[in-house]
């Protein structure tokens, strides 16, 4: 297991009132695993990726990345796991380079490990296929060649685990297809772990496996299978944290007016969740919305009956 958090909280303090970031979170990644992270502004997605890069400490839980256990490492221990465990992608492209060092100075630059630096440093500017590009300075570039050199750069070390937060948020349109077609040829190529947050409608069509994290917890799972017939299907879970809790998303809480009451009854294999009528939500489904689905296609092979819902993440829109 390449990740494993447990029961991860995080507060800080803005102006005097404690904000809960991260509420009790539990995730596992496997090692050389490829997998998104998706969720609302504020949920907890960048708290999560800067605590596994070692940039922040959880208030309390477990966070265990490679082997090392992030909250008891010294000072001095979590500068070197960010040096040589870690490779970090931001949004941001100027963020990631060094305006007045070159493509290749700049893959160079925080090379620790490398026996020829040089030599290294040439493979990895190949590696994105910008090797005549390899003396210009960034204000040369395109952002797509930016994040490009970025993404070398973050290889200098051959890092285990790669953070890309929102890798193509400030891309045009082409650029996105080549971020995550050069991403998954480094998770292929070199087995390094990927964990992209975005809010890339896309992105679960380039990753293994994406997690939805609301309130500061996982709530909902797509995991990619490979069919017998060679084709790819998506199953969506509901994912339950380390004290049995699970979060219905609001748009099927919604749907069937369910409010903060619910019936259940416990079959042979399964768990059934009904409406209470005196606790049903008095607020309908407003007519001119729709649920579309942020996450899954669903394939032919596979009926749809009344509770798909469950199987996919919404997000709403207006009408076309």
């Amino acid at each position: 297991m390449m990740i494993r958090c447990e029961n991860l909280v995080k507060i800080y303090q803005q102006t005097g009132i404690d904000v809960l970031a991260l509420q009790g979170l539990d995730l596992s990644v496997e090692k050389g695993g490829m997998i998104g992270i998706v969720g609302e502004s504020g949920s907890g997605k960048s708290t999560l990726m800067n605590i596994l890069g070692g940039l922040d400490r959880p208030t309390t839980g477990k966070t265990i990345v490679d082997g090392l256990d992030l909250l008891s490492l010294s000072n001095y221990q979590q500068d070197l796991f960010r040096r040589t465990k870690v490779g970090f992608l931001w949004q941001q492209t100027t963020r990631n380079l060094i305006p007045w060092l070159t493509a290749l100075e700049n893959i160079i630059f925080p090379m620790v490990r490398a026996q020829d630096k040089q030599n290294r440093a040439e493979k990895l500017i190949d590696l994105v296929g910008l090797k005549n590009h390899a003396r210009h300075l960034p204000s040369e570039l395109s952002s797509g060649e930016q994040q490009r050199v970025a993404l070398a750069m973050t290889l200098a070390n051959n890092p285990p685990l790669l953070l890309a937060d929102e890798p193509t948020g400030e891309l045009d349109a082409d650029n996105p297809r080549a971020i995550y077609a050069l991403l998954k040829e480094i998770n292929c190529e070199f087995g390094t772990t990927i964990i992209i947050v975005s809010h890339d409608p896309e992105i679960s069509r380039h990753v293994q496996r994406v997690v939805e994290i609301r309130d500061g917890k996982t709530s909902t799972e797509i995991i990619e299978n490979r069919t017998d017939h060679g084709g790819v299907s998506k199953d969506a879970f509901l994912m339950l944290d380390s004290a049995g809790r699970v979060q219905i998303h609001r748009h099927a809480l919604e749907s069937l007016s369910i409010g903060n009451r619910v019936r259940f009854d416990i079959t042979e294999n399964q768990i059934i969740l009904e409406p209470v009528e005196e606790h049903r939500r008095t607020k309908p489904v407003a007519k001119n919305e729709e649920w579309d689905a942020f996450i899954i296609e669903e394939t032919q092979e596979k009926p749809i009956h009344k509770t798909s819902f469950l199987k996919r993440i919404f997000k709403k829109r207006k009408d076309d």
